[in-house]
């Protein structure tokens, strides 16, 4: 019988014990399930109560779904018209005084085209308003962290604009660093619209 251990990089803190039979011999592994703290969700305005919440759970018709424990999101289909509108929001600040126009401006955006597009999108369009919003409270977005607004899908249809409205073009993988308080923190978007 052969023992080892194994570290394994999932959400929550427990073991687990896996045995396969080959040729007569037992493998058995014990793998500790360790947290990383080093994410920053992303999500949209809840237009009804003005917080950030997870994608599809606004209640105004945007559709995403989550991978990877929450690190990466996969937005389907946006609203463009005003209002409501989607938003792209970094999500996970301790305090609002964290949120500076030098850390905006540090964080960076790489763009590999995929599910039919060939644009980049401009992510950092709305932060010139500097939007700040608490959590809902529910859906990793706690009510005592922040987030800041990169994005608004509505921005042409309005006066405070500077974002596009979100097209097929823009679709791709947009991978996102943002140094926070000395550490790197990766946050990933897939946008896979389907028009």
């Amino acid at each position: 019988m052969i023992k080892f251990s194994i570290d394994l990089f999932l959400p929550f803190n427990n073991s687990i014990n896996v045995e396969a039979k080959t040729f007569n011999q037992i493998l058995k592994a014990s793998a500790k399930i360790q947290v990383s703290d080093l994410w920053l969700t992303l999500g949209t305005l809840n237009w009804s109560n003005k917080l950030a919440d997870k994608y599809g759970k606004s209640g105004y018709g945007e559709t995403g779904y989550y991978t990877n424990y929450d690190r990466e999101v996969h937005l389907t289909s946006v609203l463009n018209s005003f209002p409501p509108t989607t938003e792209v929001i970094i999500f996970g600040f301790e305090k609002r005084e964290d949120i500076t126009r030098e850390l905006v401006n540090n964080i960076n955006i790489t763009y590999q085209p995929a599910y039919g597009g060939n644009t980049k999108y401009p992510l950092k369009c709305y932060s010139d308003n500097f939007f700040i919003v608490n959590g809902a409270g529910i859906n990793n977005f706690e009510k005592n962290k922040f987030g800041i607004c990169l994005v608004d899908f509505g921005g042409e249809n309005y006066v405070l604009g500077g974002c596009p409205n979100g097209h097929k073009k823009y679709n791709g993988i947009y991978t996102l660093k943002t140094t926070y308080k000395g550490k790197t923190y990766t946050s990933i978007l897939h946008l896979k619209l389907s028009e």
